[in-house]
């Protein structure tokens, strides 16, 4: 089972986004056949960036794209978001 952990980043306008990507492989082991190691493979890792795009919605058309090609190989796909909350005194 592939696991696919996103850490978005929406901040398109001045050209600061990047939504970081890592795509990992788990392997079902039995108890007895566990090995002691993490059974967790870090199979490919990457970025997103805003500049790279010409719109907000192409930047995140991309960031769903990654997400349905990673579900189109295995459907059973689990996928973790990084999530925040915009503090008032933080926005300038």
């Amino acid at each position: 089972m592939k696991i696919l952990v996103l850490d978005p980043s929406g901040n398109f306008d001045e050209g600061k986004g990047v939504t970081g990507w890592a795509l990992f492989n788990t392997h079902m082991w039995s108890e007895e056949d566990r090995p002691q190691a993490n059974a967790f493979e870090l199979e490919d890792i990457g970025d997103i960036r805003a500049k790279d795009f010409t719109s907000p919605t192409e930047y995140w058309n991309e960031v769903v794209n990654k997400v349905m090609a990673i579900k189109a190989i295995d459907s059973e796909m689990t996928l973790v978001l990084e999530s925040y909350k915009l503090q008032a005194n933080s926005y300038r």
